[in-house]
């Protein structure tokens, strides 16, 4: 599984961004990933950059936290939410972890 600037649920982001109005309380669709990445059995790969104005990075971080292992992540430093795969480190690390998982099915 690859997430790419994940939020731990919608409501947690548009909260964040709407903090004036009672989000939690308008949201049809929760869209609550946190609650369902436990239920995820297989290698996950999380990548997020940490300038995302979109889905803050403390969401992904949340998010990982709450997987169950195996896990890997990177974290961007100058990453936002569309540039993460303009830095090599990180396409790098999606192909590693690709291969490594295809090589364990095997």
């Amino acid at each position: 599984v690859i997430l790419e600037a994940p939020p731990s649920s919608i409501v947690d982001v548009a909260q964040a961004h709407y903090w004036y109005l009672p989000v939690r309380l308008l949201a049809l669709d929760r869209w609550d990933s946190l609650s369902r990445i436990k239920d995820i059995n297989a290698p996950l790969f999380l990548y997020h950059g940490e300038r995302d104005p979109t889905v803050p990075i403390r969401f992904g971080r949340k998010l990982f936290e709450a997987a169950l292992a195996p896990k890997q992540s990177i974290f961007v430093p100058r990453g936002d939410h569309n540039n993460l795969l303009e830095f090599p480190h990180v396409l790098a690390g999606l192909i590693e972890f690709v291969h490594d998982t295809q090589q364990e099915a095997r």
